[in-house]
């Protein structure tokens, strides 16, 4: 698989697993990484699903942050 098509399903696998969340409130760790094993190494698709993860509690603490001070 060339590097153009695993990055849209990449982020297509993430995109899928922030809607799941987005409509049941959990389920992001879970959809993640079962797309991306499905075309990524699972330690690969973890430390993917992992650093968006972490990415989207850094942004989502910087809101806190903003909005309470």
């Amino acid at each position: 698989m060339d590097f153009f098509t695993l990055a849209l399903f990449a982020i297509f696998a993430i995109f899928l697993a922030g809607t799941v969340k987005g409509a049941v409130g959990i389920g992001l760790p879970t959809t993640a990484v079962g797309f991306l094993s499905l075309a990524l190494d699972p330690r690969t698709a973890l430390a993917l699903a992992l650093l968006t993860m972490v990415m989207d509690n850094i942004r989502n603490s910087a809101r806190a942050i903003a909005e309470s001070g």
